[in-house]
Parts: structure tokens; sequence; C-alpha cells
């Protein structure tokens, strides 16, 4: 509209015309432009990421791996500056770590935090901490009754507390119990917030979610009010800061989704956002809202052929607009065939789902995993565990691939 106001009552020669339909054409196809930005050798830099990435808002990515490294196949945390040579910051060695594969987060002094699978001196995973360039051990996790295999990354409160799960351990009477929400301090000492016991919820599996009121909202593997799954179909939750959990919704594992390894946006009047793996009219995976009042409503059912299967978590831009991507569908590709390599997404409830991406494992990556973030400058990015095919010292389909795609626009 902006343009018709400026040239519908005088005249503009042709080239003026031209030149202006040009730079509008050049500006939409750049707005979703695709680049892959590193792709993994499967030595020492790493192979298979699946935490996502995130940035420092001058261009610098980081991202870790599940596994390759120096010698011990344990896994690696990355740095990718813009414009530089990828750089390893830590190898795990099993003993400090093994089998990263959570998503990393940068405080705002510059450490980085992260969580590990396994390893560590219980075998049940550590916290770590990336200093200026030095390791440490935060919290080795699977003693006792305080959590064992945090699968999820952390967050932190304005103190500098970091808040995370574990999908064992703790007080539960579930095999190798049923997972924990716990805390860990500055100096590394770990409060185990709440243990899970089954019908509220058990094993947790993806990363939590804060309010300004210290409320902490997650979501649960399994567990929950139903056994129409093994196990119950999940839940999702909020923990107060007196300790006091509430299930929001237990998951009945029809329509309503089941299988949620995700975790949860939330926009400014409170209601929840999530993916489930399973579940929707397709069995193939949903986006679902959970109202302030607690109301479930799938707001979109993946079919798996045209726009992907397996939403991975959401990243909210703004109270309107999701982005995310699918870890299968969205076509043909060349290890799968018919379950395709993945895809990106946006939606909104307006316009339904858009397909920003959708991976041919040749030249871009298979299977995108983990979160996508969007930075200050208008670029969405992921990981994807494989591709692109053939380019890994291991052989195969790949070690995976960093990409991103300039979406544009202060509004996305």
């Amino acid at each position: 509209m902006t343009i018709f106001k400026q040239f519908c009552c005088r005249a503009v020669p042709l080239a003026t015309l031209l030149a202006i339909g040009t730079a509008l054409t050049t500006a939409l196809l750049s707005a979703q432009t695709f680049s892959t930005i590193y792709s993994f050798n499967g030595g020492s830099d790493g192979s298979w990421p699946c935490g996502g990435v995130i940035t420092d808002g001058q261009g610098t990515v980081y991202a870790s791996t599940q596994f390759g490294g120096g010698g011990n196949n344990a896994g690696t945390v990355i740095e990718l500056p813009l414009g530089r040579w990828e750089r390893v910051l830590h190898s795990f060695q099993i003993s400090d770590g093994q089998n990263p594969c959570s998503a990393l987060f940068r405080a705002a002094n510059g450490d980085i935090y992260g969580t590990t699978e396994y390893g560590g001196s219980n075998s049940g995973g550590v916290l770590f901490r990336l200093s200026a360039g030095n390791f440490e051990v935060l919290h080795n996790f699977g003693a006792s009754s305080d959590g064992a295999f945090p699968l999820a990354g952390v967050i932190a409160d304005p103190i500098g507390n970091l808040y995370g799960t574990t999908a064992q351990g703790g007080a539960g009477a579930c095999p190798g119990g049923c997972g924990t929400v716990y805390r860990v301090d500055g100096s590394g000492n770990e409060t185990v917030l709440y243990s899970f016991h089954g019908a509220d919820g058990a094993y947790p599996s993806a990363g939590l979610l804060r309010d300004t009121q210290g409320n902490l909202y997650g979501t649960t593997l399994a567990g929950g009010a139903h056994n129409t799954c093994q196990s119950g179909c999940g839940t999702v939750f909020k923990l107060d800061g007196s300790g006091q959990l509430t299930v929001l919704y237990s998951f009945m594992g029809g329509q309503d989704g089941w299988y949620i390894t995700t975790g949860l946006v939330r926009d400014t009047s409170g209601n929840l956002y999530g993916t489930t793996a399973g579940g929707g009219r397709s069995s193939l995976g949903t986006i679902y809202e959970i109202s302030n009042s607690g109301i479930e409503s799938v707001l979109y059912s993946f079919n798996g052929d045209s726009d992907g299967q397996t939403p991975q978590d959401l990243f909210l831009a703004g109270d309107h607009t999701v982005y995310g991507a699918a870890y299968l569908g969205g076509g043909s590709c060349p290890p799968e065939g018919q379950f395709g390599c993945g895809t990106v997404f946006k939606f909104t409830k307006e316009s339904g789902i858009i397909i920003l991406h959708r991976f041919q494992g040749v030249n871009d990556g298979i299977y995108p995993l983990g979160p996508v973030i969007i930075d200050s400058n208008g670029f969405l990015y992921g990981a994807t565990q494989y591709g692109p095919q053939g380019h890994c010292s291991t052989g195969g389909y790949g070690c995976g691939t960093l990409w991103k795609i300039f979406i544009g626009g202060s509004d996305y």
C-alpha cells in the first residue's frame, strides 16, 4: 500500500518501476532463503547435533553434538563465529559427561550451560558450564534420588539459579524413577523441587518455561490420568514456587496427541503452545494450545507427506506466530523414501501452516532435530541430525548440519 500511495498521482519512468519491481521480487525471494552454515565431519568436530543452536546476537552460533570429539566419541560443544572456521570448545571424555542432546543456554555474561544425557561420576549425566573457554561440571546426576539422565537443557532466573528436568530418578516408583524438576545454584548445589509419581506425569524429557512470578511450566513424555497409552500419554504441568504441582492437561492418546518430548512457549495472555510427536487426525503429531483456563485445543494435525511429521520444539515470535521443524515427512528423501527428510514451518491460527523448507538429504541435511530460534537480524536457525548425504568421515548419510533461513522483518 505504501508504494501505491507514493506513486498513484504522478508519472513514474518505466525504468524506475522495473527497478522497484525487481527489488520487491528480490526481497520476497530472499525472505525465505535457506543455507547450510556448517556440515559436521564426524571426527574431532562431532556428529549428530540434536539440541538445536543458540546465538550470541553478533552472528556467532553455538551447538552441541551427541557423538564425535577427541577420542571417546562422547560428543562436543562447538562455536561457529560469523565468517570464521568452526572451533571445538569442549570434547567430552565420559567422566565429565557423555552424549549432550539438549539445547544450550547462554547467560548474559557469555557463560554457556548445558547437560549431557549420560556420563559423569555417577553415569547419570551432568550439568556443565563453559566460562571464557574453561569447562566445569556443576553437578553430576544419578546419585540417590537427585534425578538421572537430563535430556533437556536449563533455563535461569534473574539471580542465576538454573532449572531443568531429569527423565528418570527421583522419589517416584516408576522403573528407574519417574523423573524430577531440579534447581542448581551458581555454586553447583542441587535441589530437587519435585519428583514425579506417574499419575502426575512421568519421564519429563523437555526443558522448562518460567513466568515472571517464578512458576515453572513443562511437559512429561508419559504418565497422567489416562492409560490408553503404555505408561500414560503424558501431561502438561505447572510447578509453583512452593513446590505445588498442578497438572494442566493429561493427554488421552487420540487426536489430542501423545508422546510429548518437546517443551512449551507462552504468549502474553498466558496461553501455552507445544507439539506432540503422535496423535492428531493422521497420528503424525500436532500443534496444540492450552488456554489459561486449562482447555486443550489441537490447532494443527500434521499429515506427513506435504507438511512433515513428528514436530519439534516451537519458537514463538510475538503473540501470533510460531516456527518449528518436523523431524520426518515433507516428501521424498534418499534414506527413508516415503517418510521424508523433514521440514521447517511457520504457523499462525489465521493462515495455518506455511512450509519454509523441505529437506532433500543430498545437500541440505536430513531430520531436523531440536528447537529453532530467531535472531534479531531475522534469521531462523536450527540443526539436522544427519546429512548432507555422503559428507561425513564415517560415511553413510552424513553427520549433521547447522542451517539458517532468512525470514526477514522485525515482525517475521
